[in-house]
């Protein structure tokens, strides 16, 4: 027959082991946490919600940020979706006090899009004209293309502007003004198109330095430490984790020793 065994365990909470030992699992705990789940759940998390802050739920469907954050050659982060400018933009800078927003300057507003394209971002507010654009990235190499939605529609936008004034012209009169403005409309795109281009790559430096720092704050001491106290294993003296069932005991005579009032 199976022998029965009472063995008596010296058992350790992660508080009460030695200093050394507790330096030791915390170095094992932040070494474990570069290839923990929860690193990545918690980095497209806070991106998602980065978008949101920037840009409102209404101004962007970018449906995936890629990203590659190994600290080597080729790191980055992409996005793949689409942005409408004059939905995103607002009067004034989001209050959201995100630090790398304001270290690259990535909020969002009116006078900026207009300073780029003063006549393209007027007519096209005035008459509900998106200005959207569709950014392609993928996991493989994350950096953005960025693709101009609107161009084929200029024509029409010249065309609305004029119409509005009620101008007496004849047909040549006509074509000629609508070209001109056309012309113009086309030229400050370019412009508009250098911005957007410009503004993408910012958003992509400020979004890697983002992923980094929560990167080096998951990996930390600190949190490490944190996440050893909450998990409130039992150890031996060495730090070895002890099996579960003796954790289920030590369970036990805890709610023995409270029911004695002990």
């Amino acid at each position: 027959m199976p022998e029965t065994l009472d063995v008596q365990v010296e058992a350790y909470r992660f508080h009460e082991l030695p200093e050394d030992v507790q330096e030791r699992l915390i170095e094992k705990k932040r070494e474990e946490a570069f290839s923990d789940y929860f690193i990545t759940e918690s980095i497209s998390e806070m991106f998602d919600s980065f978008l949101d802050d920037l840009f409102g739920k209404d101004g962007h469907e970018i449906k995936d940020v890629y990203w590659s954050l190994g600290y080597s050659q080729g790191d980055g982060v992409g996005f793949h979706g689409q942005i409408d400018l004059l939905s995103a933009a607002s009067d004034e800078p989001r209050e959201q006090g995100w630090k790398w927003a304001d270290e690259y300057g990535l909020w969002l507003t009116f006078e900026r899009l207009e300073k780029a394209a003063p006549t393209l971002v007027k007519l096209a507010r005035e008459h509900n004209f998106d200005l959207s654009y569709r950014l392609t990235g993928h996991g493989r190499y994350p950096q953005t293309a960025v693709h101009n939605l609107y161009d084929d529609l200029l024509y029409d936008l010249a065309y609305a502007a004029l119409a509005d004034l009620d101008l007496d012209l004849d047909d040549e009169e006509w074509e000629e003004r609508v070209e001109a403005l056309f012309d113009l409309l086309n030229e400050e795109s370019s412009e508009l198109d250098d911005f957007v281009e410009g503004y993408i790559r910012d958003l992509e430096k400020a979004f890697e330095r983002a992923g980094y720092d929560e990167i080096e704050y998951q990996t930390s001491e600190e949190v490490a430490r944190e996440r050893l106290q909450y998990l409130d294993l039992l150890y031996d003296a060495e730090g070895n984790e002890l099996p579960s069932f003796v954790y289920q005991q030590y369970l036990a005579q805890l709610k023995d020793r409270r029911e004695k009032g002990d």
